[in-house]
């Protein structure tokens, strides 16, 4: 029974004289509201596509999220909009980005069964810049409290300037560009997954240390992503002592790769450091095949290429080739729980998108607020310092940080410490030797584990 309710029955009691020799009413109704305050849902639009909470009290427990907590209610912090500013129709990555909101999906469900109103809201940046940043424009329009993406580093770049002036928090899954770290942002740009300047010297030690590659041909897209990734792969393989035979940076469309062909094979390096998407993986794997098929053996790719989209039509070419990709340390067990959660499977980034989403919404707990300012504001005394709680744990992280408690969230993806510039603090960052099956399809492998 509540406090209220008793006070209506020792009411009640008193005007039957019961009590008559005790003292009158005091009028004092010492019962507490839990209701949430009144919120206005994001205005809907054609453009996007809008998930909204279901309205429903906070269970006493979380299914599969963590036990729910004792303590003030979820429900009195404001409707918190997740906007997605994700590659919906991007052709390089479609299998990626549709697992990587599936991811968000999820998390948004458990933290409505924790008591969090959640409302998801996505604009299609089709993997182009200019589209990204009409996508962004929207969002913002939209009430978005955080902006979630790009995947592509040349697609988040512009975004920035969107955020920053917005003053909303944009929070990346999949743009690894060392760029970004210094890039003005007002520090509104945050990334759970690691900059490229740590896997480029993660790959250089594998190859140079490890398979004892002695000298390389570098092959990247020409763009924020692969130019960065190759400038960090070239530095720390010449500082290992390698030799760079050649480095051709291809342009976004290019269909005729003869003469990028005909350099590799020329080259007759060690190594081919591949670091392109599929539009431009598939022309240039194909080609190289029908020129001297000893090379394609030679291929070592990136996270780009660690996609279905990349192996279409060729997968009996690329069967068996490898190459690394940022990954969580224990991906098997997070796959299955992911599975359980939406009935479908990870791919590759699927725990970034996932991780993106948990940062959003518990820094929206522990500010008690849907204000961008204010969780920007919460997103590194809830991810750096604290008790810990992992991504199975979603209820109890969103509970302890909106009581107040010292929070630590370990992500899927990474420890997902945050440093000044946004970035994941890369002490005992994990990445995997993928490779490709005989479907096509990206396998995880080996983990490494970047030392610093």
């Amino acid at each position: 029974m509540s406090r209220s309710t008793i006070g209506r029955v020792f009411a009640l009691l008193l005007a039957l004289g019961v009590f008559a020799a005790a003292c009158g009413d005091s009028g004092t109704d010492s019962s507490s509201s839990s209701e949430a305050p009144a919120t206005t849902a994001a205005p809907s639009t054609t453009a996007a596509t809008t998930t909204e909470a279901p309205s429903t009290e906070a269970p006493s427990t979380t299914a599969d999220g963590g036990d729910a907590m004792a303590g003030p209610g979820l429900e009195e912090v404001p409707t918190v909009t997740l906007g997605l500013a994700y590659g919906v129709t991007d052709p390089a990555l479609e299998s990626l980005t549709s697992a990587a909101i599936e991811a968000v999906q999820a998390v948004a469900d458990l933290a409505r069964e924790a008591g969090l109103d959640v409302n998801v809201v996505i604009e299609d940046t089709a993997g182009d810049p200019a589209q990204g940043v009409d996508a962004a424009n929207k969002l913002v329009a939209q009430g978005a409290s955080c902006i979630l993406g790009e995947a592509r580093s040349s697609v988040s770049t512009p975004i920035v300037a969107v955020a920053r002036e917005a003053q909303i928090p944009q929070i990346s899954w999949g743009s690894t560009s060392p760029a970004l770290t210094t890039i003005d942002d007002n520090d509104f740009f945050f990334r759970t997954v690691l900059s490229d300047a740590v896997q480029g010297q993660v790959a250089a030690d594998y190859l140079y240390n490890t398979l004892g590659y002695r000298s390389a041909t570098v092959i990247v897209q020409n763009d924020a992503y692969g130019v960065g990734l190759g400038n960090a792969f070239e530095d720390a393989f010449t500082a290992l002592g390698g030799e760079i035979k050649s480095r051709t940076d291809i342009d976004s469309g290019t269909t005729d790769m003869s003469a990028e062909v005909d350099k590799v094979v020329a080259d007759g390096s060690d190594v081919i450091y591949t670091v392109l998407f599929g539009p431009e993986f598939i022309p240039f794997v194909t080609e190289l095949d029908q020129a001297d098929a000893a090379s394609v053996q030679k291929m070592f790719l990136a996270d780009a290429e660690a996609t279905p989209d990349a192996s279409a039509g060729v997968e009996d070419i690329v069967v068996g080739l490898s190459g690394l990709k940022p990954a969580g340390g224990d991906l098997s067990a997070f796959a299955t729980y992911f599975n359980e959660q939406t009935g479908t499977d990870t791919a590759p980034f699927t725990e970034f998108s996932w991780d993106a989403a948990v940062m959003c919404l518990a820094s929206a707990a522990a500010a008690n607020s849907n204000d961008p300012v204010a969780i920007r504001d919460a997103i590194r005394p809830t991810m750096n310092d604290g008790t810990q709680y992992t991504y199975n744990q979603i209820g109890d992280l969103l509970h302890a940080a909106h009581n107040g408690e010292d929070v630590d969230y370990v992500g899927a993806g990474s420890t997902l410490d945050i440093d000044a510039n946004g970035d994941v603090v890369p002490a005992n960052a994990t990445y995997s030797v993928w490779s490709f099956d005989d479907t096509g399809a990206p396998v995880d492998g080996e983990i490494l584990t970047y030392q610093g």
